[in-house]
């Protein structure tokens, strides 16, 4: 699950925002919740764009804008069969840039927080968009693609979200895959095998 999220102007972010041809700087956003606007990294008409959206996914069929039903997260498993997702899923996919994310786990008796990055503090995380027309001017909204958590990231939850590899980040299309992070008891560290970099998981 993601249900929070930070974005720093740092070097890595701004070296993965380059790799995709973007060159531009992200303003600050700290403690990012559903229905707050995002950085949405889609396809344009000549590359990769950066778009504001709302996150929490407002389907282009929908009656209204509603939060009736969770829609800020998007389970990997059933996004070609979901009616709210396949549409999207087929069409209409892009990213988030995140400096890290925020978990939350009992320790003592106590819900404490846990910020989750890597060593760049540049994370690509999978997104799918939709355009709602309902209104004026029209609604483009946004949700986080998450999969089930591997077994070292289950001390913080049961899903994750699903982080993209620089080739996947370029081409914004094709299967979003599972990659699996895994924990050290020693340092704490989340590790990514198949993007091959360390996610380093810290209390706040």
């Amino acid at each position: 699950m993601c249900g929070r999220f930070n974005v720093i102007d740092s070097p890595g972010l701004q070296q993965l925002l380059r790799d995709l041809g973007i060159h531009l700087s992200l303003p600050q956003a700290l403690n990012v919740a559903p229905t707050e606007q995002v950085a949405l990294v889609r396809r344009g008409e000549s590359g990769a764009t950066v778009d504001s959206a709302r996150w929490w996914l407002t389907p282009s069929w929908a009656k209204e804008v509603s939060q009736a039903y969770s829609m800020f997260n998007a389970r990997s498993e059933t996004l070609a069969t979901s009616p709210a997702f396949r549409g999207p899923f087929r069409r209409q996919r892009g990213l988030l840039p995140m400096s890290s994310f925020i978990e939350w786990r009992q320790e003592d008796g106590v819900k404490q927080p846990w910020l989750i990055s890597n060593e760049q503090q540049a994370l690509a995380v999978a997104a799918l968009w939709d355009v709602w027309e309902g209104g004026e001017p029209p609604l483009l909204s946004c949700t986080v693609v998450t999969t089930a958590a591997a077994p070292d990231f289950k001390p913080w939850h049961a899903r994750m979200p699903v982080f993209l590899a620089p080739d996947e980040r370029a081409s914004l299309v094709g299967q979003y895959p599972c990659h699996r992070p895994r924990r050290s008891d020693v340092s704490q560290r989340v590790e990514d095998e198949a993007a091959a970099h360390a996610a380093v998981a810290r209390r706040e």
